[in-house]
């Protein structure tokens, strides 16, 4: 089976989109839903697109946080660890890269 078949039967079967991409979490602020090492497949987005991980450029640095609208319409962005991250940040959507659709915990 090629490499496009592949790809082409992932896409059918899984619901992937063909600019779906992994990244390699590194640390533990989306712990313990995310530990450094699992694989997350992230969807490209052009804004927010619901509470859930965003890969969230800030300043130039991608980093993996949960994204949810306020009830005055602004976007937060929250680490899953709050032990070791307890602060909120605000966040616009131009920031916002892509959203996590699924992950792969390491073995």
């Amino acid at each position: 089976m090629t490499t496009q078949a592949i790809a082409d039967e992932l896409v059918a079967e899984l619901g992937f989109e063909v600019n779906d991409y992994t990244i390699v979490v590194s640390g533990d602020a989306m712990a313990p839903g995310l530990s450094s090492g699992d694989l997350a497949v992230v969807r490209p987005v052009n804004g927010y697109d619901g509470e859930g991980v965003y890969l969230v450029n800030l300043d130039g640095l991608e980093i993996l946080r949960r994204i949810y609208q306020t009830a005055d319409s602004k976007y937060t962005s929250r680490c899953d660890n709050q032990l070791h991250y307890p602060r909120d940040c605000a966040v616009s959507q131009d920031c916002l890269v892509g959203r996590v659709i699924a992950t792969v915990s390491r073995v």
